[in-house]
């Protein structure tokens, strides 16, 4: 009896090889897939550095309603930039990034803001009219400047004297300036001084009527009543009178 159960046992494992034998035989002969997924869309997190690989224009993907957001680099000659795919007035395209900011009409050579609203700020985040030029340097300068040929025309804040005044350039040089006292600079040594409220000081002669004054203050007049030099006579006479002054009393 036991040898009979000894060749039983013998068999039955020798069945359960030869099954396992076939069973791996027959799998191995099938073609398997194996496929590999990410997670779409990607994760939110801060990224330390991403990089997009650079790609012709011609070379771009397909920009249209289920890809709008895509972004792709462009390294075109003279482009280098970054492309973005968008909806755009004629449909969805690729637009560089911060291109719908302005605006460059074709056969012009010229920038515009898209929105009449704007401010624009050189050298401030924070513009509070629509053009608004900002210098924190310590010279005074003309910090908006007209260039033609070889000369320039500019504008600046003046910062001489006791008032604040606007300054006028001419290749890089102040010529006059308007003082925050109403009153006027002209000459070359008087910029830097103070004018009288709502006066004038000019270095040099004053001529009316003429092109060529002989002395500081030359009034030619002409042949009609009009074409003459007033002096209006007042009351009394005048405080801190100086040897060599005029005036008619009343």
């Amino acid at each position: 009896m036991a040898t009979i159960f000894k060749s039983f046992r013998k068999i039955s494992f020798l069945f359960i090889v030869i099954s396992f034998s076939f069973v791996s035989q027959v799998f191995s002969q099938q073609a398997e897939t194996v496929t590999i997924t990410t997670y779409y869309p990607a994760p939110m997190g801060v990224y330390e550095n991403l990089r997009l690989f650079p790609i012709a224009a011609a070379q771009s993907p397909v920009c249209n309603a289920n890809q709008e957001g895509t972004m792709y680099y462009n390294n075109d000659a003279g482009e280098n930039r970054l492309m973005v795919c968008r909806e755009t007035a004629t449909g969805f395209d690729w637009e560089a990034v911060g291109a719908s900011f302005w605006t460059q009409p074709a056969g012009t050579v010229f920038l515009h803001t898209n929105d009449v609203n704007w401010n624009v700020g050189v050298g401030t985040v924070a513009p509070a009219r629509k053009m608004e030029v900002a210098d924190t340097g310590t010279t005074d300068l003309d910090s908006i400047r007209v260039t033609r040929e070889n000369h320039s025309a500019g504008i600046g804040i003046d910062r001489n004297g006791t008032f604040w005044g606007t300054g006028i350039y001419q290749d890089g040089v102040e010529r006059l300036v308007l003082d925050s006292n109403f009153g006027v600079l002209i000459g070359q040594t008087y910029l830097a001084g103070n004018p009288p409220n709502n006066g004038l000081l000019v270095e040099g002669n004053v001529g009316i009527g003429t092109t060529t004054p002989d002395g500081r203050l030359d009034v030619e007049g002409g042949t009609t009543y009009l074409e003459r030099l007033v002096i209006r006579p007042r009351a009394g006479t005048p405080s801190g009178v100086q040897n060599g002054e005029i005036w008619i009393v009343q």
